[in-house]
């Protein structure tokens, strides 16, 4: 091979490796790849869609948050031999109860005010240990692939494929949150104090774990949750006020709490409802850190918190 032909391939390869390399800016990035601050501002949670509970009792669960505290009962899921669970509205017609009768009841789901949020309460597998009764909680996202896509990332539980529905991941203390696809919120349709039950709106759920600090770093680098203020237990989980609280205690007993306008109009509710007779507690309004608020306890211990909206 003379040297033109050499000087000719080597020209050739050169311009090849120019086209074919992307430009590098500054900071040494090429363009056009998603940096972990663009991936993270992608991930935009809507707020906390709903909360699931186990219990050892589920027809008396159910009473508790639907002829307590008012929440009307939306769905039930019932498990059918050989077929995908089957859910169904709880009318009374003969086609629900017919579906009802075909396999074990597997879950309750309570409605709570108009903007899709929810309880599910579902029968225990086994007895409840130590207060473990929190089954899981779910957050709405604008979208669920740059979720999925930030969980593989880090080698956490997510499909390996884009998610067509829900999908569950856990945080290094082991706690399930299930990852849903979310509208943003309508705030006329969000209303504290409903006529028909106690509270229109799911405000908070506490979570516990040995590790706060994994569990910061899983929920805030990972699920895009914002911090109420540097080194806070408390996470804002989308732009409507909704959050999570993080206990680094081993106390396993979750607590959920609810928003209310008023806490002496949610007091004479409570009072007043025909359910009052099974629950043998007062009921009370109590202040923490100069904060007003109601607490009861679900019949599996849950602590059921009531606060007022804006806290007082």
């Amino acid at each position: 091979m003379n040297t033109a032909k050499v000087l000719t391939a080597l020209y050739v390869t050169l311009i090849a490796q120019f086209l074919c390399a992307a430009p590098l800016p500054a900071n040494g990035t090429p363009l056009g790849a998603v940096t972990n601050e663009e991936q993270t501002l992608e991930i935009k949670p809507v707020g906390l869609a709903h909360v699931a509970l186990w219990t050892t009792d589920i027809e008396n669960y159910v009473a508790f948050y639907r002829d307590f505290l008012g929440f009307p009962e939306k769905q039930r899921g019932n498990k059918v031999s050989g077929a995908p669970n089957v859910y169904y509205l709880r009318d009374g017609t003969p086609e629900s109860l017919a579906k009802e009768k075909q396999g074990s009841l597997f879950m309750v789901k309570l409605k709570i005010g108009d903007d899709g949020q929810s309880i599910e309460l579902f029968p225990a597998r086994a007895p409840i240990i130590d207060g473990k009764s929190m089954y899981h909680f779910a957050v709405g996202f604008e979208d669920q692939e740059p979720v999925r896509r930030a969980l593989l990332a880090i080698n956490a539980k997510a499909p390996a494929e884009p998610a067509t529905k829900g999908f569950f991941t856990y945080d290094k203390n082991k706690t399930c949150t299930e990852i849903l696809k979310s509208n943003p919120r309508d705030p006329m349709k969000t209303n504290s104090s409903p006529k028909s039950s106690v509270s229109g709106r799911l405000l908070f759920v506490e979570i516990s774990g040995e590790n706060p600090a994994d569990m910061k770093t899983f929920y805030v680098d990972t699920l895009n949750f914002r911090e109420a203020a540097p080194a806070a237990v408390r996470l804002d989980v989308g732009p409507y006020g909704d959050y999570v609280i993080l206990n680094s205690t081993k106390v396993q007993t979750p607590r959920v709490g609810y928003e209310v306008q008023s806490l002496e109009e949610a007091r004479v509710f409570l009072e007043k409802s025909p359910w009052r007779t099974n629950y043998k507690k007062p009921i009370e309004i109590v202040t923490t850190d100069g904060k007003r608020h109601i607490v009861l306890e679900d019949p599996e211990g849950v602590r059921v918190e009531l606060w007022e909206c804006p806290l007082k």
